[in-house]
């Protein structure tokens, strides 16, 4: 059997390959490592540094920080308040709406 393979040409795979889940568990195939691979960490961990450096400055003085979200507050709750009142208001009537059964002809 040896020598017809050899004779044939057929490769001799060992029996060292992953079977079932190639790249799980205690005997798995690592993946290569690719250039795309490389620059999406690099844009990671870059944009991790900028989050960073935004949470460790501050960019408002005390002054600043204590105001800043007074206008927004009063914004929001003007629009919360109009919001409630819209939903319990009725839809307007015209007075063509309570006429409208007597309209047959709009000539006299």
């Amino acid at each position: 059997m040896w020598l017809t393979r050899v004779l044939c040409g057929h490769k001799f795979y060992s029996r060292k390959r992953t079977h079932g889940l190639q790249f799980i568990g205690k005997h798995r195939r690592y993946r290569p490592i690719t250039k795309f691979m490389v620059q999406n960490m690099v844009r990671r961990l870059n944009l991790e540094e900028q989050n960073r450096k935004y949470l460790e400055t501050s960019f408002l003085s005390e002054e600043e920080e204590s105001g800043s979200a007074r206008q927004r507050h009063i914004v929001q709750a003007k629009e919360f308040i109009n919001a409630r009142r819209g939903v319990n208001m009725r839809p307007h009537k015209y007075l063509i709406d309570y006429f409208k059964h007597l309209e047959g002809y709009r000539t006299w």
